[in-house]
């Protein structure tokens, strides 16, 4: 990925500069990679109908890594606030790199028993990461070692329209992970409680423009999320309620101490709790022509350290007609996408670290996103056209996701899939 870090004001200095054609971005040469490797294996054996045996292995590897040369960047001292000044990093050919290895084996016995399904594990997963520069014996913590954990799944289905499942892992040591969903035609409700444990990545980092060495408490986070389901004629209406309640909270926040590094990791002294209500419809008419709006209001009822960044309101309407045509050979869908947010002070982005981070300076204002597409589905093939952000080929502005960033611009895209097989 070719980091540009955002657009660099010159000829514009108006929001409308970074729409302009010509504008220059920040930076020239910087870089991002990320690679992942995983290989999997499952295999199981039937002892009878309701009872199997299961084994389940992944081996992982990720690796993210920056680079830059600062003899190509003309605003590399602009842009990058504070770099490192121990000896043995290089800055001039930034070259930063963090990598994590895992190895997970799952054993375990699951099965069916008339509207029972059930599942119970044992899994064990060795893990090591990897800083470049980091001196491990500074930690506090080990940066490898073994983890065991107990779950299990269990389903509950009544009918063809109605579940209700759940599951738990539990992690020896004391976090755990616990979610619960009911399924109706009338109501659909769902549950998540977790404790786990701090990222790598903020508790210790070291590179050419960001280091520290952090001990983060275990984040806690509960959610509770239910709709009710009504039918009026040919509409569905689906009002609901989500509420989230988090402590220890840990995120990357900007950093305002001058000649210091930009972004730093920290961890809320508080809580946050978030009540969103929200209303789904779908109204249908015309035979064929359907209507589809989902709208959510957000209050934050408590929001230490101002931690969390959302919109108020958020809303999502689709307008589509859906037919089959040709003897039913063609399944068409055809129609528009209408996205709105209000305003706020979204996320920054800092490449060093590819992390997203609370900032204050900048607000990122409503702005209406219209996509028009078509949809087609034959027996061995599916096809798409998609014209993305209509209203910027008009009024040649458009919106900005995070500050400095301009979002996706008017462009058309297309693809299909065939299917060469029965």
């Amino acid at each position: 990925m070719n980091e540009n870090g955002g657009i660099l004001l010159t000829r514009d200095t108006t929001f409308n500069g970074y729409f302009d054609p010509n504008a220059q971005p920040y930076l020239l040469a910087a870089k991002t990679e990320e690679l992942r490797n995983v290989f999997h294996i499952y295999h199981q054996y039937q002892l009878a109908s309701p009872f199997q045996l299961y084994h389940k292995l992944d081996l992982s590897r990720q690796e993210n890594i920056f680079s830059d040369t600062r003899s190509s960047e003309a605003n590399y001292e602009k842009y990058f606030l504070y770099t490192n000044p121990d000896e043995d990093i290089n800055t001039q050919d930034v070259h930063d790199a963090v990598r994590f290895k895992s190895i997970t084996n799952e054993l375990g016995m699951k099965g069916n028993a008339a509207f029972l399904f059930y599942s119970f594990y044992y899994k064990m997963r060795s893990y090591s990461t990897f800083n470049k520069y980091v001196d491990e014996t500074l930690l506090s913590f080990k940066n490898d070692g073994i983890e065991n954990y107990l779950g299990g799944q269990i389903g509950f289905r009544f009918d063809s329209l109605s579940e209700l499942s759940g599951n738990a892992e539990y992690l020896l040591g004391g976090n755990y992970k616990l979610n619960a969903k009911l399924s109706t035609p009338w109501l659909e409700a769902s549950a998540i409680s977790s404790l786990s444990k701090a990222p790598f990545l903020p508790l210790a980092y070291r590179g050419s423009h960001n280091s520290w060495v952090n001990d983060f408490s275990d984040p806690f986070f509960n959610q509770l999320s239910g709709f009710i389901k009504a039918w009026v004629g040919g509409c569905s209406i689906a009002p609901g309620i989500t509420y989230t309640a988090q402590t220890n909270y840990i995120y990357y926040k900007q950093n305002k101490v001058p000649g210091e590094q930009e972004v730093i990791p920290v961890q809320s002294s508080g809580s946050q709790h978030i009540l969103t209500p929200e209303l789904r419809m779908s109204v249908r008419f015309l035979r064929h022509v359907f209507l589809r709006p989902q709208l959510l209001y957000s209050q934050l009822l408590s929001n230490d350290d101002q931690a969390i960044r959302i919109p108020k309101w958020f809303t999502n309407v689709q307008l589509s007609y859906e037919n089959f045509l040709f003897k039913k050979n063609l399944q068409l869908q055809a129609g528009v996408d209408f996205h709105w947010r209000s305003d706020y002070t979204a996320l920054g982005y800092a490449p060093a670290i590819q992390q997203y981070y609370v900032q204050d300076h900048f607000v990122s204002p409503a702005y209406p996103l219209v996509d028009v597409f078509l949809n087609g589905k034959m027996k061995r093939g599916r096809f798409f056209f998609k014209y993305s952000n209509l209203l910027q080929l008009i009024t040649q502005t458009g919106y900005v996701p995070t500050p400095g960033y301009p979002g996706q611009r008017n462009i058309l895209d297309f693809g299909f899939d065939l299917f060469l097989f029965d």
